[in-house]
């Protein structure tokens, strides 16, 4: 029989076997995951019969190939872990050495602190270090600020001494090029045979370049007169700047000297015998001894730090038997066949080949959703996507799309709570989007797809009445045709528009 009609129902007794071109038995198994769908279940039905997609379930196995890159890069990352921890561990250990030597200091400026209370020498000597390490700081603070000043003087200076020096140079080079150009003129004038007019044009081009290098040197003469013009400007702010300059340092050296002096004096009036031998050897190095109690805070702020950072590895901060230093030759020789061996190079323009695979997933997903929307907005229902995707090689079997289900102004609402016409309806009009997005111009459909406990003849026929007005004015439909193949119970209503035939196959 031939259906020419936009809506049309076959009524009459219809087997599945009968209808195995329908795929009913991929539409059954895939409605049993709602609303977690396999994402190969619906690629390998929307595959089946899709003129111009019958390849897209293959390009999407190329996150087979991103997923052999993941494990890869995986891999590399752990390797690089492990590099970064050993950085952080030498690091630590080069903070940890600092850390000590910085308490060693502190021990002897406590234990210098402590003499001083036990002798007025001792303290009228630690009083004057302290004067003199600030007069040393605030001498390097200045220099520091008027270099800021001194520095571009000093560098003008240069410049201009440079370019004059230059200059002059020049010059002589261009006087003793000019003195011999007229010795040879000399030359040729004194000549006893008579000049012909070869000599007469020598001695002419002679004096065209001796008039051309007297204009060079008077040039010159100009810029030495202006170089030396602004030399003599410089000069005088020049000497001032240096002498300030040179009587800072000078007095620095000077503070420097007597602290070294002071120094010296410090250890010959503390008794060093009560000093270890480190702290002997930080005693040169002191500049300022501070209270005790500052002091002894100090040390324990950093004793603190010490702890944290050999707690973090006792592996190496609290083993003497350098571990770190064979770790990390052994790591050194693995990263060399790391890098030889291990990294893998991908081909870009395959890559972004592959991307361009599932960016199509990624429309046909959103065309999906879209449209499905259209059918269930006219009961006050909306879907939404969300992934699941699993990046291993076995990508679209164990990938997963969960719908999310929500009523107009109302919360989220899970599938199993739906109201059985709601799950009619959304059964149904799945099944339309797919057979819709395959670009067939004819669609069938068969309540045989629908579950035993929803397959009820009212919620079949409200869905079929509420979807025909979607057909006729929604842009993507309005060319489509669908016939109903209706098994088990007759519509006895009629519906608008639709063409109702009744067949006998037993």
């Amino acid at each position: 029989m031939e259906i020419k009609n936009k809506f049309n129902i076959i009524q009459g007794k219809f087997l599945s076997q009968d209808l195995n071109q329908l795929q009913l038995g991929n539409y059954i198994h895939l409605l049993d995951d709602v609303p977690k769908i396999s994402l190969e279940k619906l690629l390998i039905l929307y595959k089946n019969n899709s003129k111009g997609q019958k390849n897209l379930i293959d390009n999407i196995n190329f996150i087979e190939f991103i997923a052999k890159y993941t494990q890869i890069t995986q891999k590399d990352i752990k390797f690089l872990d492990k590099y970064i921890s050993f950085l952080e561990s030498c690091i630590s250990l080069l903070r940890l050495n600092q850390l000590n030597l910085e308490k060693k200091k502190l021990k002897t400026e406590l234990k210098i602190a402590q003499e001083r209370n036990k002798s007025a020498e001792i303290s009228t000597k630690i009083t004057l270090l302290n004067k003199l390490n600030e007069s040393i700081k605030e001498y390097n603070t200045r220099l520091k600020l008027f270099e800021e000043d001194f520095l571009p003087i000093k560098n003008q200076k240069k410049m201009l001494e440079d370019k004059l020096g230059n200059l002059k140079k020049t010059q002589i080079e261009f006087r003793k090029e000019q003195k011999d150009i007229f010795n040879k003129i000399n030359i040729l004038t004194r000549e006893e045979e008579s000049q012909n007019n070869d000599q007469n044009e020598k001695i002419e081009t002679l004096r065209k370049n001796a008039k051309i290098l007297r204009d060079k040197i008077d040039d010159i003469k100009q810029k030495i007169e202006n170089s030396q013009y602004k030399l003599n400007q410089n000069l005088p702010k020049f000497k001032e700047f240096d002498k300030i300059y040179h009587n800072l340092k000078e007095n620095l050296e000077i503070d420097k000297k007597k602290m070294r002096n002071l120094r010296i004096e410090l250890e010959e009036v503390i008794d060093l015998n009560k000093l270890d031998e480190l702290t002997e050897s930080g005693l040169k190095e002191l500049s300022y001894i501070r209270p005790i109690s500052l002091i002894k805070s100090n040390i324990d702020n950093i004793t603190n730090e010490i702890i944290k950072i050999e707690s973090f590895n006792q592996k190496y901060f609290k083993n003497k038997n350098n571990l770190l230093i064979k770790d990390l030759k052994m790591f050194k020789s693995n990263l060399d066949n790391f890098f030889s061996n291990q990294l893998e190079e991908f081909d870009s323009n395959e890559l972004e080949s592959k991307i361009k695979s599932l960016k199509k997933l990624g429309i046909w997903l959103y065309k999906f959703q879209k449209l499905l929307n259209e059918f269930l907005e006219t009961i006050n229902l909306k879907i939404s996507i969300d992934f699941f995707l699993n990046l291993t090689p076995n990508f679209a079997k164990n990938s997963q799309i969960i719908i999310n289900f929500k009523r107009f102004k109302e919360e989220a609402i899970i599938y199993d709570n739906l109201t059985t016409p709601e799950k009619v309806f959304f059964i149904i009009c799945f099944y339309l989007t797919i057979e819709s997005l395959k670009n067939k111009r004819n669609i069938i459909f068969t309540n045989l797809i629908i579950p035993e406990d929803y397959n009820k003849k009212g919620s079949i026929f409200r869905t079929l009445t509420k979807i025909m007005p979607i057909f006729n004015e929604s842009p993507d439909l309005k060319e489509k045709s669908l016939t109903f193949l209706i098994s088990g119970f007759k519509l006895t209503k009629d519906i608008k528009n639709v063409q109702i035939y009744n067949i006998n196959n037993t």
